[in-house]
């Protein structure tokens, strides 16, 4: 089989592109397949000695295990078997009794690798990793020199490996926002003539003309707040921090604005009390000061209606 490139054309090309070419998966994939088929013909068939001396040989061991994950990596979304390397006992079974379903499954996984699709290396350092964060995948990424779909790709098939460390999703999603090329920008406009500059975050001074239409009898209506994920990050949310803690902390801001927001409404139909520790009413600031002008009493536990 010939690469057929004519003699004019670039002749650099990558793994990637001469695999494309061939219609064959990359070395690596190979490898994992063919491991995977005497891994199969082993738990079948092997001696006791065979497999006492593969338990000697401890890289090989390892290059089985990563064969295995390999594989189910690439198939555990179509399969209720769980992670091999976690537990073993149902894949030897298939071997075992159902060895056409194993290699139907190896089929699948080989049929499915793209190798122009996504970085095999940039997979390998992300698997390696041993703390998830956003500094320090994006301090990984930033090492490789890709398309933006080839690492977003990356990205999503490092988040999809089962048995990776928890938090991995979050971490991804996060990343791949800094992937999106969307946010970049496509123009640059003119400078305003006048100088005039606006700023980023207006000032939230605002101050009731009135109190607002309390009602104090009835049933007393409860609200609680949840204590913050983060302190100190207030408004005008100026300090730096990883993109995953910010969102963090925004979605239990907008979630607390939204008991807010409650809170002062049922106020005009029932007494109500909201608790909520000092540290989440400072972390909403200013809508606290808002709303004890608009005539609402600080507790100890938080705030209430007037005379409630």
């Amino acid at each position: 089989m010939t690469l057929a490139v004519p003699k004019d054309s670039d002749q650099h090309l990558s793994t990637a592109e001469v695999c494309s070419l061939v219609g064959q998966p990359d070395a690596d994939t190979v490898l994992h397949v063919e491991r995977l088929r005497y891994l199969r013909q082993l738990v079948a068939g092997a001696p006791s000695e065979l497999w006492a001396l593969v338990r000697l040989d401890l890289p090989y061991l390892r290059a089985l295990q990563s064969s295995m994950a390999w594989l189910y990596s690439w198939v555990h979304r179509t399969t209720d078997l769980p992670c091999p390397n976690t537990e073993p006992e149902p894949w030897t079974s298939l071997m075992c009794q159902a060895p056409g379903r194993f290699k139907g499954l190896v089929r699948r996984a080989r049929g499915l690798v793209d190798p122009a699709t996504y970085h095999k290396g940039l997979l390998e350092a992300l698997l390696t990793l041993d703390r998830v964060d956003c500094d320090t995948v994006w301090s990984t990424i930033k090492d490789f020199v890709e398309p933006l779909s080839v690492l977003r790709a990356t990205v999503d098939l490092w988040a999809s490996t089962p048995c990776v460390v928890p938090d991995v999703a979050e971490v991804a999603e996060d990343v791949k926002l800094m992937l999106d090329p969307q946010p970049c920008c496509e123009e640059f406009r003119a400078s305003r003539v006048s100088g005039e500059s606006a700023d980023t975050f207006a000032g939230l001074d605002w101050r009731p003309s009135c109190q607002l239409p309390f009602v104090l009898t009835g049933d007393v209506a409860v609200f609680r707040l949840e204590d913050p994920p983060l302190k100190g990050y207030v408004y005008p949310f100026t300090c730096s921090l990883p993109l995953a803690a910010a969102s963090g902390f925004m979605r239990w801001f907008e979630a607390s604005c939204d008991v807010l927001g409650a809170f002062a409404q049922t106020s005009a139909a029932h007494p109500v009390s909201l608790h909520a520790s000092a540290a989440a009413l400072a972390e909403l600031e200013p809508a606290s000061a808002w709303l004890l002008r608009a005539g609402f009493v600080q507790t100890a536990s938080g705030l209430r209606s007037p005379g409630s």
